[in-house]
């Protein structure tokens, strides 16, 4: 009778370290090579690299983030914003342009940043991306 609150403490104990494996294991194969869950909007460039990685993974959904909530922002943007909800030309098309994108300038004047970047099917064409911060956040505004 002495050993059943020692057996009963081991059997607790090896329950949670297979339950634990068991969660890894099932964590790690859900998301290798899935979602990015997020972009990080701390840095107007460290958006503009998510969009590319996104692209580069056909990860559309995380891009609706990256309009500002207030609704402002132009068409080019919006559609961003909204490419997950686009038909597959338009994603194809968006891929096309942006695959192989890169940034090459930045530059930030209190809530407001202009980041350059290279784009398209020969990643030539220039283009600049108008980011606000808004609470701390960098929302896609134009380009």
């Amino acid at each position: 009778m002495t050993d059943f609150p020692l057996q009963l403490y081991t059997m607790k104990q090896s329950f949670t370290i297979c339950f634990l494996i068991l969660l890894f294991t099932c964590s790690c194969s859900i998301f290798k090579g899935k979602s990015l869950a997020f972009i990080d909007q701390s840095d107007p460039v460290k958006v503009m690299k998510g969009i590319f990685e996104a692209v580069n993974r056909q990860d559309f959904g995380v891009l609706v983030s990256l309009c500002a909530p207030d609704g402002k922002g132009d068409g080019d943007t919006k559609d961003i914003c909204g490419l997950q909800e686009s038909d597959a030309k338009t994603q194809a098309e968006f891929t096309d342009y942006f695959k192989g994108a890169k940034v090459t300038n930045s530059r930030i004047v209190g809530n407001e940043a202009q980041v350059e970047f290279l784009f398209g099917p020969n990643t030539s064409k220039k283009e600049t991306m108008n980011l606000e911060k808004i609470d701390g956040i960098w929302y896609l505004r134009s380009y």
